[in-house]
């Protein structure tokens, strides 16, 4: 574990900087609000698939491993390798015909010249959308073998190349999603050896395969449904000032990467597919969950403003966009605790099958995004900020819907106990916030508030863990 999380924040620092060169050659410009559309656009059609793909296929390779032995799990693999070429040709192919489609509905805002910058741009995706879904499957067999190291390589490989090909080619939008293209070709090749899956591709088909295939389809199908909450979110960022779009890109970017380290990549998914005491082992991770991410908003919260200048303020993103994308961090930072609780539940769905409840999870954020977009950006006219709290709104209320949803389909998870832990995790937060707030007022420099507040707060933090540590040890085992 402490080899995977060392690399874990290895990649998340390289995608920190990839995320800084963007907004140090682009800053906050239009072009990068066209980018941020067209990615949406994408992800709806092709990268929902690779989605649907890992979290289909990983409980698959594990089962079949336990009952089959190695052979069966690695003809399964070859078999879904080959669906996720298929697919990904398909989906792509796809993508351009229905771009022109959705652009009046996620892009209502803009004008006819951002419109047709937006159906270009969506073409220079393509190598990306063939290349990945055969990536995930690849990185199915290393995660279901929990060969963890080997996955995370791989993510930096992608990161490497495409930090590379972004410094050596910025003088356009049209290279991003070429430079991550570049570096999922890079990823595939390094991923592939060790699976067995390339000398076995003339192989027979697995006899699992319909059924995993047929899961993809309605993991991809429920998360169809799910794209009707990018469909909203992307409608409402485009009624808003040039720029915001960018703006909020930033600040969710560093609150995703946050998200990630919590979650270490999600490689909580192999235990959880093993039922033997999941219920417990899904609460002590809940509790966990909520308990750094409580810590970590509070602290972005806190030094926003600070965090912004330091990680972007250089190159075309200027003082005013700091001021903006600060305004928006200070509020979005928030979505963490409710996503943190939120993102474990929704994986039990998927791991045990119950596809009708990831579409009524959805339906519901939907609607809320929806009410909530139009409260804050429509009627109460707050603009980006409203964007922000938007997020944050809905957060909450997907956070209470999968708490409902995973009791009825017979998850046992004591609330009580884990609202408790929260509810002193919050109480630790405000006087942390407090605390450095004040150490950080007489200090002039974002580097230097960030360490005399940063050190503060922790130090708060740290003392209030440390008076719960013997509860702590039973909760990380």
């Amino acid at each position: 574990m402490i080899s995977a999380i060392g690399v874990s924040v290895i990649v998340q620092v390289l995608a920190f900087l990839r995320q800084l060169l963007i907004a140090a050659y682009f800053g906050i410009s239009r072009d990068v609000d066209v980018y941020v559309i067209a990615y949406a656009i994408v992800t709806i059609i092709v990268f929902t698939f690779s989605t649907a793909l890992e979290f289909a296929v990983v409980p698959r390779l594990v089962r079949a491993r336990k009952q089959g032995g190695e052979e069966a799990a690695r003809t399964l693999a070859v078999s879904m390798f080959r669906w996720a070429c298929a697919i990904g040709l398909t989906a792509s192919a796809l993508l351009i015909v229905v771009t022109p489609l959705l652009t009046p509905i996620i892009a209502a805002g803009f004008d006819a010249a951002d419109r047709i910058a937006l159906d270009d741009l969506v073409r220079h995706f393509i190598p990306w959308t063939v290349l990945c879904l055969p990536f995930y499957v690849a990185t199915a067999q290393h995660k279901a073998r929990r060969n963890f190291n080997r996955v995370f390589v791989a993510e930096i490989v992608i990161c490497v190349v495409s930090i590379t090909i972004l410094v050596l080619l910025h003088d356009r939008i049209e290279v991003l999603p070429w430079a991550y293209a570049g570096g999922y070709a890079a990823a595939l090749a390094c991923v592939l050896p060790g699976t067995g899956i390339l000398p076995r591709l003339g192989v027979g088909q697995a006899a699992e395969t319909p059924s995993a295939v047929r899961n993809v389809g309605e993991l991809y199908l429920a998360n169809q449904t799910g794209s009707a909450m990018s469909l909203v979110e992307r409608h409402f960022q485009s009624l808003v000032s040039v720029g915001s779009i960018a703006a909020v890109n930033y600040s969710v970017q560093i609150t995703m990467g946050l998200m990630s380290l919590l979650t270490f990549r999600e490689i909580y998914l192999v235990p959880l597919a093993e039922t033997e005491r999941r219920d417990e082992k899904l609460e002590r991770l809940l509790i966990g969950l909520v308990v750094l991410a409580t810590l970590l908003s509070s602290f972005v919260a806190l030094m926003a403003h600070d965090i912004i200048e330091v990680l972007f303020q250089r190159g075309k993103f200027d003082a005013a966009a700091t001021i903006l994308t600060a305004s928006i961090l200070n509020v979005v930072a928030f979505t963490m605790i409710p996503a943190a609780a939120t993102m474990p539940l929704v994986r039990m769905f998927q791991i045990m099958e119950r596809i009708r409840l990831i579409h009524v999870y959805y339906l519901f954020q939907a609607a809320c995004l929806g009410i909530f977009g139009f409260i804050f950006v429509v009627v109460l006219g707050w603009g980006v900020r409203g964007l922000a709290w938007m997020m944050v709104s809905d957060s909450a209320a997907g956070f209470i819907v999968s708490a409902v949803l995973a009791g009825r389909c017979g998850i046992t998870v004591r609330w009580g106990r884990v609202g408790r832990y929260a509810v002193f995790v919050a109480v630790v937060s405000v006087l942390a916030v407090l605390a450095g707030r004040e150490a950080a007022s007489w200090i002039n420099g974002a580097w230097g508030r960030l360490c005399f507040g940063g050190i503060t707060y922790g130090a708060v933090a740290s003392a209030a863990l440390f008076l719960i540590r013997a509860r702590l040890k039973v909760i990380t085992g």
